[in-house]
């Protein structure tokens, strides 16, 4: 089995920049699995998860993060302080226009509040707290979400807009 282009990936044709936290790496990892060009952005100073283990050989150290590595395959990075207007700058020649939510999303909350703690533990004890987060589902659901609106928009020629909800994927 030969290796995948990176210009033969269902995304190739498409860029996403990536300013998400540890909860939000997956997704950009999985859309740069699929072809997309990946950049992650990282504030001056590194991003904060590469402080999150485990360690290359136990030597704690940001640039020998597994965790890192681990969920930034097949993307590129840059630092670039955007609160600066030089940063500001480039990041609007990176990016023309894009929604972002107005409220960030805690997983072990979502989960719990969309009911499904309830249904895993005991029957005679209190709801349980679950591995998966909706930090970890949601991802997917967006990655599956872009690809459906490119298909669309091969399609009718038209574009589309999604906002993605961690509650409602743990809702789903």
């Amino acid at each position: 089995m030969s290796a995948v282009k990176k210009d033969e990936g269902l995304l190739s044709p498409y860029r996403v920049l990536d300013l998400t936290d540890e909860k939000g790496l997956l997704c950009g990892k999985l859309l740069g699995d699929l072809g997309a060009d990946v950049i992650k952005i990282e504030k001056p100073g590194g991003d904060p998860a590469r402080h999150i283990g485990p360690f290359y050989h136990d030597e704690v150290d940001p640039e020998k993060s597994l965790f890192w590595f681990a969920y930034n395959t097949n993307k590129r990075g840059i630092t670039l302080n955007i609160e600066s207007d030089e940063g500001k700058a480039t990041f609007k020649q990176l990016v023309k226009t894009g929604p972002h939510a107005t409220h960030p999303g805690f997983g072990p909350h979502l989960i719990a509040l969309s009911g499904f703690c309830h249904i895993t533990g005991w029957p005679d004890g209190p709801p349980s707290e679950i591995g998966v987060y909706t930090d970890l589902i949601c991802p997917y659901f967006i990655g599956l979400s872009a690809i459906a609106a490119l298909d669309y928009r091969r399609r009718t020629g038209k574009g589309q807009f999604f906002d993605m909800a961690q509650y409602e994927n743990a809702i789903h």
